[in-house]
């Protein structure tokens, strides 16, 4: 009876070994970089985690050979158990058993364990596991050479791997990271931004040249003070005979440091323009204007026609989110009204209405809700007119006659019950 005792305590003892191995394997090799260098500067047993993940081929050995050990021991222990108390029979009950507890005690269990705690419990074990790599040094060299061994000969076999990941991928990655809490709502929405920002072109967003607000290169001081402080950017285009034809740029900080009454014009304090192809990727223009120290760039068709303007403010903004300039005056590009009425700027991306009002509104060859409206009536719709699609009804409540600027947007249902009530 005494034997047997020995025998399962001894089973309690390696399941719980077996547990440990398979936890410590999660929960160290799971940490990400930024935990992990965010150790280096911490306690005496973070530091430990740091150290072992320097060498990641030995602790993994390490780990593999103590589970492999511990698993056979605690199986040969269950064996001998079931023998002595069932006969040949329990070799077959033994078999069922020990397949159970391991699967259950000393992996699932273990492994979701440190999966969801491992920067807390990475550090309890680092101590443990390095008293174990040093106790195992001479097997932990020799499984290590073996290792080494069959990967060199498989690099000749199938070349050197290099695994790519498209950005979509990794987009849908950082979602499910955030689904899970390891991102929160700014971390996740820069990362996919910055995703996607990698095969974006210029013309995504860029401002057309129909919105961009510019200044005859000839305009005096005092009018140009007025017109810039009316309009509140602080960089303008200068054109000459014709505002397709940009010359150069101007900065509204230059007017600061002149006397109203001088008689210079903007030319005098104009600075050269940066021309880009509207092809051009919107990660390459950032490093060129990095690299230039430039804020502007005049994007251009492969004509040389002025396509539009982008601002170093837009390039961060596409990553970031919303940078308000400085002297820029703030739109509120979404005004809700209630649940079922909205107004909206022309310049609204159709996508951005979609998520924040609920609407499926899609288009192949526009991208805003002006352009939606322009496509959809044939022509750019006067101010005051009304159009239906579906449930919505849009009123154009401003335009030009090159655009459409601000749009009331209502749910047609709603308001038809509102109107029996009345």
């Amino acid at each position: 009876m005494t034997g047997n005792l020995i025998l399962a305590v001894s089973v309690i003892i390696l399941l719980f070994l077996s547990a440990f191995f398979s936890g410590s394997e999660t929960a160290l090799f799971s940490l990400s970089r930024l935990s992990v260098s965010g150790m280096i500067d911490g306690g005496v047993r973070r530091r430990r985690v740091s150290e072992l993940l320097e060498k990641p081929r030995m602790l993994l050995v390490t780990i593999l050979f103590g589970n492999l050990l511990v698993n056979i021991a605690s199986t040969s222990a269950v064996t001998a158990l079931a023998i002595k108390l069932f006969g040949e029979r329990g070799l077959g009950y033994s078999m069922v058993l020990m397949t159970f507890l391991i699967l259950i005690f000393g992996e699932i269990t273990p492994k979701s364990l440190a999966l969801k705690h491992g920067p807390v419990l990475a550090p309890m074990l680092a101590g443990p596991l390095k008293l174990l790599m040093w106790l195992f040094w001479p097997v932990r060299i020799v499984l290590g050479w073996i290792a080494d061994s069959t990967v060199n000969r498989s690099k000749k076999l199938f070349g050197e791997s290099h695994e790519r990941y498209e950005s979509s991928e990794l987009a849908t990655a950082v979602e499910m990271g955030h689904i899970d809490g390891v991102f929160d709502e700014f971390e996740k929405d820069v990362l996919v931004n910055f995703f996607h920002f990698t095969k974006r072109g210029l013309s995504e967003i860029l401002t057309p040249r129909v919105e961009v607000f510019s200044l005859d290169a000839d305009t005096g001081l005092q009018d140009a003070i007025i017109q810039v402080r009316a309009k509140g950017y602080s960089r303008i285009p200068l054109f000459e005979d014709s505002a397709e034809n940009i010359v150069g740029i101007l900065n509204a900080r230059d007017m600061l440091g002149h006397d109203r009454d001088e008689k210079i014009i903007v030319r005098d304090l104009m600075k050269p323009v940066t021309f880009v192809p509207e092809t051009k990727k919107v990660r390459d223009l950032l490093g060129e204007l990095l690299s230039l120290r430039e804020h502007v760039a005049i994007a251009v068709d492969e004509h040389g026609s002025f396509e539009g303007i982008v601002t170093l403010e837009d390039i961060l903004e596409d990553i970031f989110g919303e940078i308000r300039d400085r002297l820029e005056p703030r739109v509120d590009e979404f005004n809700l009204i209630d649940n079922d009425r909205i107004v909206v700027e022309g310049a609204m991306k159709l996508e951005d209405l979609n998520d924040r009002f609920g609407t499926m509104l899609d288009s192949l060859e526009v991208e805003t809700i002006g352009g939606y409206l322009i496509e959809h009536a044939g022509r750019i719709p006067r101010e005051g007119e009304v159009f239906r699609v579906g449930e919505l009804r849009f009123l154009i409540l401003s335009a030009e006659p090159v655009r459409i600027n601000k749009v009331k947007i209502e749910r047609q249902k709603n308001m038809e019950d509102r109107d029996e009530h009345d």
